[in-house]
């Protein structure tokens, strides 16, 4: 097996997925960041009202982008298939059960307290899963929904 050399060369912040209660906000959320801002609010004023009279959470998936580099006739291993970035229930992050599922071959996965736990006692959540193939994707349905990854 070939030795890997790998350097940091940049580093970044890339916003995935966003979700405030049942909406998708990834977009306005990239927004933000783009525009140098690094604290946000969780809040009706900054995204609308997409779940009226319920309480909401505001779940957002991101990570540091690197790129890495190697010598001639070295190499640099990187990832395949699909990828659990994050995953959110409520108050919850559940990154790491919704990695557990997905790799157990499950392609669906039911939002509910049995399933993702109980992170918010007495208000309907939303489950928001960001994941990447080709292409990153951010998917959110409402407590007691099936969540499809395909």
């Amino acid at each position: 097996m070939p030795f890997v050399s790998e350097k940091i060369v940049m580093q970044s912040i890339e916003v995935h997925g966003a979700a405030y209660g049942g909406k998708d906000v990834t977009e306005k959320v990239r927004a933000l960041v783009s525009s140098g801002v690094t604290t946000i609010e969780a809040s009706n004023s900054v995204f609308g009202d997409p779940w009226h009279g319920v309480d909401k959470s505001l779940a957002v998936t991101y990570r540091t982008v690197q790129t890495v580099t190697c010598k001639e006739n070295e190499s640099i291993t990187l990832p395949h298939g699909v990828q659990i970035l994050g995953a959110a229930y409520g108050l919850a992050d559940v990154t790491s059960k919704v990695q557990i599922l997905y790799g157990g071959n499950q392609t669906s996965i039911l939002a509910d307290n049995a399933v993702l736990g109980e992170s918010w006692p007495g208000t309907d959540k939303s489950f928001s899963v960001t994941f990447a193939t080709n292409q990153t994707q951010t998917k959110v349905v409402s407590e007691n929904s099936k969540l499809s990854l395909l």
